[in-house]
């Protein structure tokens, strides 16, 4: 047996549509990005912490937490090794 669910979304179109609302909805239904966190759902604050990971070039790469959970996995355990490893050395948390 299969059960048909239309979904919030199209629940609140259809009645408003019938007039059933009298809140005009559809400016909740417009996806917008945060500008705040440009997406993130992260404070400022948050987003303001980095790991800085040093490269075999002159350059380090900085990641926030965002950042890093936007990664495959394996490019994520691949960083998080490099900074443990680095962190022995001289990785400061910035």
């Amino acid at each position: 047996m299969s059960i048909s669910y239309k979904g919030i979304e199209e629940i609140i179109k259809d009645q408003y549509a019938k007039g059933l609302l009298t809140v005009d909805f559809q400016a909740m239904l417009d996806m917008k990005t945060c500008p705040e966190c440009e997406g993130n759902r992260l404070k400022k604050e948050s987003l303001n912490v980095f790991l800085t990971i040093p490269s075999k070039k002159s350059d380090s790469k900085r990641y926030n937490i965002a950042d890093l959970q936007k990664l495959p996995l394996n490019e994520l355990i691949i960083i998080l090794t490099t900074y443990r490893e680095s962190s022995k050395k001289d990785t400061t948390l910035v």
